[in-house]
């Protein structure tokens, strides 16, 4: 059965129905509960019992404050009868519910839905809805103005008008060809970001930079004179024969600048940083490089892009012709499905899938195989087919295996299967790299995550 909302009409399991005025947790009662003005006919006032309120907590009112009401929990809702009714009452139901995943547009991040009802604290009878936001953006823990209608972390809860809260997209379609358009510029501005940094560490070069403070133009100077090393006289920085090509007499910066730590510098200093920074990075690319079969084993994790190394080389496909000639084709990714669990509690779920206007398939078919490996406790890693022949990767990771649930499943352009589960190693370590320091699962972003992955490995192969 559908979740009820706030307004419905439903059937309880003893036949009596009600009408949902409340939707959310009850102080000294474990869970959500459901508060009903029940209706007269079936004898629905015969277990009623309450008027909306538990000691000086008020949840919901009942016609004339009578103790025509009643708490019942999912389970003893039988079904939604209707959602319209003879009862006067205050604004439209919004179709929302407890457990429900929700966008909030003026917090710019998603939420789950704790409560839905009408709150004492408002200055008039108003429908508010209870968040619990998947980042500190709020302004309560549950608690507003003495008033608790559910509790979570503090700056976590929110109430708002069911206005400002939209229905969150659960299932999500992206075209990766897109995907390679719009993202490889910006995945290049991190790596140009990347080299500078690098270029910056090895710049301990410019140590006397400090020293020339007094003035800083001289010793750029000085590296031209230094042709003439011999006229180096340190012990007699006054006699320095050195400043007759220019009269500037420094000689002071000239005897804190050790000289001769610059002659080594001086053949080529732009050379020698642009060398260290290569220098630290080759240890970490060149074993990717000299093991292509174990590239995913080496990748170093960066649990801020979600990514993981640099991405995997695949290997091309040489076509060879009749008249002897030979044709290679790069072999990359069309297709990758991935179903996410988005809050570490609820079951709720996401599904993301990417695919290639050249190589489209059903993406539902997918998500069907890898819910019905899961279901089935398959292993962990293997191979399905779709359609006849579209070979796919895929890898599970259960909340009994993993600390978060996800599963995925990938395909390249020539379906070979070795090549995708090269991909999908990849994805996987990057991902449960970027899942270590998680424990709020609904706080990580799994579409930057898997938009950068899958934008890196289209670029490598591309």
């Amino acid at each position: 059965m559908t979740c009820p909302y706030l307004y419905d009409q439903v059937k309880l399991t003893d036949s009596t129905q009600g009408v949902v005025k409340y939707i959310g947790e009850v102080k000294n009662k474990n869970g959500t509960f459901f508060g009903l003005e029940m209706l007269p006919y079936y004898g629905g006032y015969d277990n009623a019992d309450t008027n909306g309120s538990e000691g000086d907590q008020v949840y919901f009112g009942t016609t004339k404050n009578e103790k025509i009401g009643r708490w019942v929990t999912e389970e003893e809702i039988v079904s939604v009868v209707d959602d319209t009714h003879s009862l006067k009452l205050l604004g439209t139901s919004p179709k929302f519910t407890v457990g429900d995943r929700v966008f909030v547009p003026k917090k710019n991040c998603n939420a789950m839905v704790h409560y839905v009802g009408i709150p004492k604290f408002g200055a008039n009878p108003k429908i508010f809805v209870g968040l619990e936001l998947d980042e500190p953006n709020g302004n309560c823990n549950g608690t507003l103005a003495n008033c608790t209608y559910f509790s979570c972390e503090d700056k976590y809860g929110l109430y708002q008008v069911p206005t400002n809260v939209q229905l969150a997209q659960e299932e999500v379609n992206i075209d990766i060809d897109e995907v390679d358009e719009q993202n490889f510029e910006q995945a290049e501005e991190p790596e140009e970001q990347d080299e500078d940094e690098k270029e910056s560490p090895p710049e301990p070069e410019p140590e006397p930079e400090p020293e020339p403070e007094p003035e800083p133009k001289p010793q750029p100077k000085q590296p031209e004179p230094k042709p003439q090393p011999k006229v180096e006289p340190k012990p007699q920085p006054k006699v320095e024969p050195k400043p007759q090509p220019k009269v500037e007499p420094k000689p002071q910066p000239k005897i804190e600048p050790k000289p001769q730590p610059k002659v080594q510098p001086k053949p080529q200093p732009k050379i020698e940083p642009k060398a260290r920074p290569k220098v630290g990075v080759n240890p970490q690319s060149q074993p990717v490089s000299n093991k292509p079969a174990d590239e995913y084993k080496n990748f170093v994790s960066s649990t801020e892009t979600g990514a993981a190394g640099d991405a995997p080389k695949l290997a091309p496909r040489t076509v060879k012709h009749d008249d002897g000639s030979e044709t290679t084709y790069p072999t990359y990714l069309t297709n990758f499905c991935v179903k996410v669990r988005t809050h570490h509690k609820l079951n709720n779920y996401k599904t993301i899938n990417y695919s290639s206007r050249k190589f489209q398939v059903d993406d539902m078919k997918v998500q069907q195989k890898l819910e019905e490996l899961f279901k089935a406790n398959a292993a962990n890693r293997g191979t399905l087919t779709i359609d006849g022949g579209k070979q796919f990767a895929y890898v599970l990771h259960s909340a009994t295996t993993a600390k978060h649930e996800w599963r995925a499943a990938c395909r390249v352009n020539t379906d070979s299967v070795p090549e995708a589960q090269k991909l999908l190693n990849y994805i996987e370590q990057a991902t449960n790299n970027a899942l270590k320091s998680v424990d709020r699962i609904q706080t990580f972003n799994w579409d930057r995550n898997f938009q950068a992955l899958v934008s890196a490995i289209r670029k490598a192969n591309m």
